[in-house]
């Protein structure tokens, strides 16, 4: 057997260049589903990043609320805990704000009243100027909009201007006031809720962050769910009062919208494959002489069958494994340039398993090649094709017939969805190989006998 190895090594050595299209086609073929799964996260968390920059801000954000009074040391405590544990799911820093239950002059006029802190970068003023001071007997806001200025008085009320909103979050989702009355903001939610007018008035404390997008994407959104729903027990558990509202019911459909749009990669990905390994097929006919010229000199030398058998599967496996060692180094490489490090190690675990399938197919496809020896006879040969055309069908119909294959509204990854195009490119090559002796019978028929000796009677 060491023999046979030294055998092996020489020829790949001096003959490394005739395997050289072998192994660019199976570096091409192994390179697709690596590539593939990474084209699918990036399709997938760009169809989700749009879907969320669509909806509106209160349906993309996460809210933790109170509804209650806090002041002073509880406030703070409170603010330190939402803080913290918000952190777990959102870079941003949260906007606190406060909104009182909608009030009223007492002469039939309604406006609403809340507070939000960093006001500066909250809205943008247009005329008049910011509130510059806040006491519990007076205390300076703004109103959003043009509507006209309420009548507060006896409530400790200022307005010195007007602004419009500039952050989407400020008074968003739950803590929307609407616009059927006036709307005043003070700039500290502390300060503003301390108003002895208000002392006993109903009011909702509010920490909103945005969806973080980009963390969703990269921990993909059932685990992101799952975080949500241990920030929702932890925050609960802290303090009895404590709600966090999040669009998990958006986060649902827009994932399932951007795992359909992503699969769609996979049939590409997959009839790629099949069609990149028949050029290793192909490329393995064009070395078969030189391969079996040397089986025959090994039998002579007295070589047994096991012996040879391993000259043809080492002869057939090592190019192969060079070729899926390149073919996935450099799709990892080519997404690493073009998508960044998380994005490349998802496309290689989730298309390594494929990758190694289609290595493992392909030196067995080319082993089979090199030694393979037709049946006796052109018609024995075409039943054979006729017989691998009838299986590849049946095994298609098979497939399409199961009712799972498909890019439904949350159905799993189904592995067929791959395959049914693979099988269907096989199904179509092999019919067209059996039917196209009957092409060129059929044209010769058409071709006037006149011209039988001519040059398009010979073509």
């Amino acid at each position: 057997m060491g023999a046979v190895w030294a055998v092996v090594i020489a020829r790949a050595l001096a003959r490394a260049a005739s395997w050289l299209l072998v192994a660019v086609g199976v570096a091409v073929a192994t390179a697709v589903p690596v590539l593939t799964s990474a084209s699918t996260r990036v399709a997938s968390a760009g169809a989700l990043e749009h879907g969320l920059a669509d909806l509106p801000a209160g349906r993309r954000s996460l809210t933790v609320s109170f509804n209650g009074f806090l002041a002073g040391e509880e406030l703070a405590k409170f603010d330190q805990v939402v803080r913290s544990r918000l952190h777990t799911v959102s870079s941003v820093a949260p906007l606190r704000q406060v909104v009182f239950r909608r009030l009223s002059n007492g002469r039939h006029g309604e406006f609403t009243l809340g507070a939000v802190d960093g006001l500066g970068r909250a809205v943008r003023l247009t005329s008049g100027r910011a509130p510059a001071s806040c006491t519990p007997q007076r205390c300076e806001v703004v109103q959003i909009g043009n509507q006209p200025t309420p009548d507060t008085t006896g409530l400790g009320l200022v307005v010195v201007g007007r602004v419009t909103r500039a952050d989407p979050l400020l008074l968003s989702g739950t803590f929307d006031p609407g616009t059927d009355a006036p709307v005043l903001l003070g700039a500290d939610t502390r300060q503003t809720a301390a108003l002895a007018a208000l002392e006993d008035f109903q009011r909702s404390w509010g920490w909103v962050v945005p969806v973080d997008v980009h963390l969703v994407t990269q921990v993909g959104v059932d685990r992101f769910l799952a975080r949500e729903s241990d920030l929702s027990d932890q925050l609960f558990r802290q303090d009895n009062g404590l709600i966090l509202t999040a669009p998990d019911d958006v986060l649902r459909s827009e994932d399932d919208r951007a795992r359909r749009s992503g699969r769609r990669f996979a049939l590409l990905g997959g009839t790629s494959a099949v069609l990149v390994l028949g050029l290793a097929i192909v490329a393995a006919v064009s070395v078969r002489r030189d391969h079996l010229g040397v089986v025959r000199l090994l039998r002579t030398r007295g070589a047994t069958p096991a012996q040879l058998a391993a000259f043809t599967a080492a002869e057939s496996t090592w190019p192969v494994a060079v070729g899926a060692l390149f073919g996935v180094g450099a799709a990892y490489v080519a997404a690493l340039v073009a998508w960044g490090r998380p994005v490349a190690s998802y496309g290689v675990t989730g298309g390594l398993g494929t990758a190694l399938l289609v290595a493992g197919l392909s030196a067995v496809a080319v082993g089979f090649t090199l030694r393979w020896r037709p049946l006796t006879g052109e018609r024995g040969a075409w039943r054979a094709v006729s017989i691998a055309a009838a299986a590849t069908v049946a095994a298609a119909v098979l497939a399409a017939s199961r009712g799972g294959t498909g890019v439904e509204t949350g159905a799993p990854t189904d592995p067929l969805l791959s395959l049914l195009p693979v099988l269907t490119a096989v199904a179509g090559g092999l019919i067209a190989a059996r039917f196209w002796p009957l092409a060129p019978r059929l044209i010769a028929r058409l071709i006037p006998s006149r011209a039988a000796g001519s040059r398009a009677a010979g073509l």
